[in-house]
């Protein structure tokens, strides 16, 4: 956000953007803060991101990662956690984006207390991502049955991951935990019903079919 104010708003040149970062890097080091040193090195990662310079963006990340664990700040990993995600699945590693992913929901459901505020608009921003990415990574992998998938299992975990989403949204929308601490997995009421699970997708429609304990995926383009 800041990144797109100082092009769009202020027209800073890159070099200009880059340059600040680095002396904001540089200025955190001497105070030895590990926190700040977190977020000076993954909000730099992010600006290579956005212009698409992945690799070095990526080895800004594992920096801002190491700190925040340092730091013990689930907060901050789970951040750089799925922007790793989104940086290996730019570069074409998806099955190290997929455990990316799984490990930044993980830290998520960890902070689900944290939702106890409410997020506001912040949570379609800062959280909801996160669970559609994945998602939309864990069925792409089960659709085109990617090396060394287990298709079955993926596709329920990619609607177990929809799941959370819809557990988290409940708790930051009622700003509370009353709803229950664990999110449920979706389970048939009867073992010869068939069960249909829709999934609305920005660019498409999926659908899980479940009959008999075994999902089937079925898929169509988005109509505008």
């Amino acid at each position: 956000d800041l990144y797109r104010t100082a092009v769009t708003d202020f027209q800073f040149p890159d070099t200009w953007l880059h340059r600040a970062y680095d002396a904001y890097v540089k200025a955190t080091q001497t105070s030895n803060e590990e926190h700040m040193l977190s977020w000076a090195y993954g909000s730099s990662a992010h600006l290579y991101e956005l212009r698409r310079r992945y690799g070095e963006a990526l080895r800004l990340n594992a920096r801002a990662s190491f700190h925040a664990q340092a730091s013990q700040s689930d907060e901050l990993s789970y951040r750089w956690e799925w922007q790793a995600g989104r940086l290996y699945r730019a570069l074409g590693d998806e099955q190290a984006a997929r455990a990316a992913y799984a490990r930044s929901i993980s830290l998520l459901e960890r902070l689900r207390s944290s939702f106890r505020r409410g997020l506001g608009g912040e949570f379609d921003r800062l959280v909801r991502p996160v669970y559609t990415q994945y998602a939309t990574l864990l069925l792409n992998a089960a659709y085109t049955n990617a090396q060394g998938i287990d298709v079955q299992k993926t596709l329920r975990s990619a609607r177990d991951v929809l799941e959370s989403l819809k557990q988290a949204e409940i708790v930051d929308y009622l700003r509370s935990e009353c709803v229950g601490a664990r999110p449920t997995t979706a389970q048939p009421f009867d073992a010869e019903a068939a069960i249909v699970y829709p999934i609305l997708l920005a660019e498409r429609t999926e659908i899980l079919l479940e009959t008999n304990g075994v999902l089937t995926q079925f898929r169509s383009p988005a109509t505008r």
